[in-house]
């Protein structure tokens, strides 16, 4: 409880009278009038009774002069509970207080004249449950000498706050261990602790529960708005029954809740834990109800399950009249033997194999039946059998076909280049490899002008003219049905005998793109092989096809570079950054720029830096540009409406041999104002660490000191930390000799790979196992491709199911044991777990030989690049540990030739490279991997922002500095001394 007194400030109130006979005058009281002034109360005491907590109510108090002199009020005290307030002090109005008339306020002190009357409202709030009282004090002035004014008059006020408040009289329901089958009913009483109703709008089971909860019954029938009266003891008894009924592998059990939802203020919801435990019957089935066997092409072996049966119980179970039922029981067999009955001792378990080929189906389908059996146990009730089924497809094809056809580059200038990009695309109904890509020019190359239009199937042979910028390298999983992969091809005509011999005329050029994938669907019985190479288009080497790649090559006097502007996504009304075309005059005679047409670029693509110029008519008009001098033009992309553009700029000239020249621009408007891009910062400690290993190493003049260092390079293995994965392959990359790009594995059950320093062993003992096989040259950079690309790195497409035997997996994929999850197996590729996307990736090349890889070293940095982000290129290094630049060099492992390539790959990935005739190769390597990779340092954006408008957040939380935008590059350049690792953001 606590005092609350009202002190007003002197307010003056008029009434339309004088003060000398006003009814309530307001004012200083020195002078008491003549007389005696009465205030009668009406009422003399107020009961709010029963108010709801967070209610409230108001009551008024009428103190009426009944005497025949004037009264002075100079303060009005409230005492007692702090839930009473005074609402309003007012004038009466004609001696009574009506809600109906607005009152007029007053503010003490005041004077009551005779017959005059004021109004004092008090308003009850309840804060919780229980009694209230309280009392409203009116006191005259101060009388000299007094300490306080005379108590004019004092009225009790008494309330009483009701409020509900729930019970329970326990807060776990535990059902104990219940077996499948049983029932068993327990129960829970709500009470009532407040002093006023309280009201169950219902009692559910949440809906985050367990499946187990499916088979809980509340048999308590609690309608909304049931009400529980306060009460000392009793309540509502909720009445719960349990009858476990769903067929599981494994005992279940755990926590979910009952929720009762009432009109309890401070608790709308209250909680009852139910806890169970379900134990299984003696049979055990794995996996239970459905086996399904996955996609099964027509035309292969079909698709192999296992079925296990485990005696849990503490009899010998017998399992008879095993038979196959159902609409396609014909497509489903016992594979292999199987005995009439089933005796499975205790703790025991036995099991079936099955098999379901596809019939030949033409068309795709689900094929459905059931594995039904008999069970000689107690729990015989709850098991018949298990379904079974399986997706039929027609016969796996890896199909390709080129987007384009043939593609026509076009006049291009000697000197000068011209790219386009293809499309690839697998049309059939079986994933695809990518494997190579290779260009030939067309037959009589020799002779340009005067070529057919067929062209020879190359083998790893190169064009003069034509070149592959991008391959399909970039693939981290194989080409699925319908995906389609990009192939960037260079036009590069140079100047030649023939075409000064053909000064007025273009030199026609003829090419072939051809692409080679392999499919793994359908096996090469006759190569021997676990795929059919698969082409586009359709050819082996040697055989020759219509040649579909085509372009001129002139002593043009025009030439503009580049072909293609890609301006991307750009916010509808917003200007893309400026690009530039460069419009050049190679010759040696000025050349007329007649007309300049844009196509149906419909004004959202505009040029600057071009003057108007008239067109051409005979030899005057245009825009002349001599010889030898060139003009850069700028293109704008401003989009109109949120949809793509693609569209023309064609330059017409007087020149002869190539009158117009087009650029393609594309564009994409967005509606939306803001793009955010968002970047993980890795921390470049996790990493994967390849061996790349010359298995011809292991034949040197001094084996023993081979050994030796195998020891000492294990050795400073063990110094790296446990989140190194460190896995080895051999340069061989010839499949008659292994297999290419395979993680090595000495025998028994050595590991696929390593992690860290505590199985630094266990890589000597690989290394020490490896043997030379012979066979062609070899190529460590395209084993190691192999090794870091699909299918080898797959991860299992349904990782949840088990295998046992390869027979079990769809080609490319085998059944390989988990290095991460000991014990595991699942269908994936044989390198599955070791690459990790976020992980640094350290590259390690041991030869004594040359690579013999068949591509050119900037396709494999490219690759090994591409391996990571854009943004995250440089978690990508490598090293050399080969023979001598140049000559190559002799020491304690004999010869070694000059391992150039290898050299340059790791000088471009910025590696080291060391002298594999140095004493020791443990010692060149006592810092790999040690050194901390670059973070991020620049970060391009997808779109072209307005500078003012960016924003960076790192963690979530603003980041004002340690960052810049560079318009040039449209990048956000970071200091990561003070922002790395961490998630960078930019709207």
């Amino acid at each position: 409880m606590r005092d609350v007194t009202i002190r007003l400030g002197l307010a003056l109130v008029a009434f339309g009278c004088s003060p000398s006979d006003a009814p309530v005058s307001p004012g200083d009281v020195d002078v008491a009038a003549p007389g005696e002034g009465v205030l009668s109360l009406t009422p003399s005491a107020f009961d709010f009774d029963d108010v709801a907590v967070g209610k409230l109510e108001v009551a008024t108090v009428l103190a009426l002069n009944t005497g025949d002199a004037a009264v002075d009020v100079a303060e009005i005290v409230l005492s007692g509970s702090s839930d009473f307030a005074i609402d309003a002090i007012a004038l009466a109005q004609d001696g009574a207080c009506s809600p109906d008339v607005v009152p007029i306020p007053l503010i003490p002190p005041f004077r009551v004249g005779v017959g005059a009357a004021v109004c004092v409202s008090v308003v009850y709030e309840p804060g919780d449950a229980g009694s209230d009282t309280g009392i409203l004090s009116v006191a005259g002035p101060s009388r000299p000498g007094a300490s306080g004014g005379e108590l004019l008059f004092a009225v009790p006020l008494a309330g009483l706050g009701l409020d509900p408040e729930i019970t329970l009289d326990t807060a776990v329901v535990d059902f104990g261990t219940m077996a499948f089958g049983e029932s068993k009913t327990l129960s829970f009483t709500i009470g009532n602790a407040g002093n006023s109703d309280l009201a169950i709008e219902s009692v559910m089971v949440s809906e985050s529960a367990p499946s187990i909860a499916l088979d809980l019954a509340i048999l308590t029938d609690i309608a909304a708005g049931t009400v529980v009266a306060p009460s000392v003891e009793g309540g509502l008894t909720v009445t719960l029954r349990l009858s476990p009924v769903h067929r599981v592998p494994e005992p279940i059990g755990g926590a979910f809740f009952i929720e009762i939802h009432s009109n309890d203020r401070d608790e709308p919801i209250a909680y009852v834990k139910l806890l169970v435990t379900v134990s299984p019957p003696s049979l055990l089935v794995t996996p239970y109800p459905v086996v399904d066997f996955g996609e099964v092409y027509a035309d292969t072996e079909g698709s192999l399950r296992s079925v296990t049966f485990r005696n849990r119980g503490a009899n010998t179970l017998t399992i008879s009249e095993l038979h196959l039922s159902g609409p396609d029981w014909y497509s489903f067999s016992f594979d292999g033997e199987f005995p009439t009955d089933l005796v499975i001792d205790p703790d025991a378990e036995r099991t079936v194999d099955l098999r379901y080929e596809n019939p030949g189906s033409s068309y795709e389908r689900i094929a459905k039946a059931r594995l039904e059996f008999v069970v000689d146990a107690a729990d015989s009730d709850y098991l018949t059998g298990l379904d079974l089924t399986a997706t039929q497809k027609p016969p796996p094809r890896c199909e390709l076909v080129l987007v384009q056809g043939q593609v026509d580059f076009g006049v291009v200038a000697f000197g000068f280049a011209s790219s386009m990009t293809f499309d690839v695309m697998n049309i059939g109904n079986a994933p695809c490899s990518p494997f190579s890509v290779s260009v030939m020019d067309e037959k009589g190359s020799l002779f340009p002008g005067f070529q057919s239009d067929q062209c020879q199937v190359p083998y790893l042979e190169k064009s003069s003219v034509f070149a592959v910028l991008k391959e399909p390298w970039a693939i981290q999983s194989i080409l699925e049905p319908g995906e389609s992969a990009a192939i960037e091809v260079d036009f590069m005509p140079e100047e030649s005998i023939w075409a000064a011999a053909s000064a007025d005329e273009a030199v026609d050029y003829r090419g072939l793109l051809h692409v080679t994938m392999l499919d793994f669907a359908r096996p090469d019985p006759l190569e021997g092989t676990p795929f059919t190479i698969v082409t586009v288009p359709h050819g082996e080497p040697g055989d020759v096809v219509d040649c579909n790649l085509g372009g001129k090559g002139a002593k043009t006097q025009l030439s503009i570079a580049p072909t293609t502007l890609l301006f991307g996504e750009t916010t509808v009304g917003c200007q893309a950054k400026v690009q530039e075309l460069v419009l050049e005059n190679p010759g040696d005679t000025p050349v007329r720029i007649c007309e300049v047409a844009q196509g149906s670029c419909n004004g959202s693509v505009a040029l600057s830096g071009i003057p108007s110029f008239p067109p051409c008519s005979g030899d005057t008009g245009g825009l002349e540009l001599p010889a030898g001098s060139s003009i850069t033009l700028g293109v704008t992309f401003t989009p109109t409406t949120p949809t793509a553009t693609s569209c023309e700029i064609a330059f017409i000239s007087g020149e002869p041999i190539s009158p117009k020249l087009a650029v393609q621009v594309q564009g994409d408007g967005m509606s939306d104002p803001t793009q955010t891009d968002t970047y993980l910062q890795l921390s470049g400690q996790d990493r994967d660490v390849l061996w790349v290993f010359d298995d011809s190493v292991s034949l040197t003049l001094e084996p023993e000191h081979v050994a030796a260092e195998i020891d000492a390079l294990a050795a400073v293995a063990s110094g790296w930390a446990s989140s190194v994965h460190i896995g080895v392959v051999t340069t061989l990359i010839h499949p008659n000799y292994g297999d290419p790009g395979h993680l090595q594995s000495a025998a028994g059950t050595s590991p696929r790979f390593f992690s860290g320093g505590a199985a630094a062993m266990g890589l000597a003992d690989v290394l020490g196992a490896i043997t030379h096989q012979g066979g062609p040259p070899d190529g460590g950079l395209e084993a190691a491709r192999l090794a870091l690309r699909a299918p080898l790195t797959d991860a299992p497409l349904q990782p949840m199911y088990s295998c046992t035997s390869d027979l079990q997996c769809a080609p490319p994929y085998a059944c390989v044991p988990s290095v991460l999850d000991p014990g595991a197996f699942r269908c994936a590729g044989p390198n599955w777990e070791f690459f990790r996307p976020n992980a640094a990736l350290e590259l390690v090349f041991f030869s004594i030989s040359e690579d013999g890889s068949p591509e050119d070293v900037s396709d494999y940095v490219d690759f090994f690049k591409s391996l990571k982000v854009l943004s995250n290129s440089g978690l990508v290094r490598a090293h050399a540990v080969v023979g001598d630049s140049g000559g190559g060099c002799k020491g304690p492992t004999g010869l070694a030739f000059a391992g150039d390539r290898y050299g340059e790959v790791a000088s471009a990935l910025g590696g080291k490279r060391h002298s594999i005739c140095e004493p020791s190769w443990a010692s060149v390597l006592k810092d790999e991997p040690g050194d901390t990779f670059g973070l991020i340092t620049t970060i391009a954006l997808t779109r072209p922002p307005l500078p003012a408008s960016i924003t960076v957040t790192v963690d979530g939380a603003p980041c004002e500095s340690g960052w810049a935008y560079d318009a040039a590059a449209n990048a956000i350049h970071v200091d990561v001394a003070r922002h790395g690792p961490q998630n960078s953001r930019h709207p």
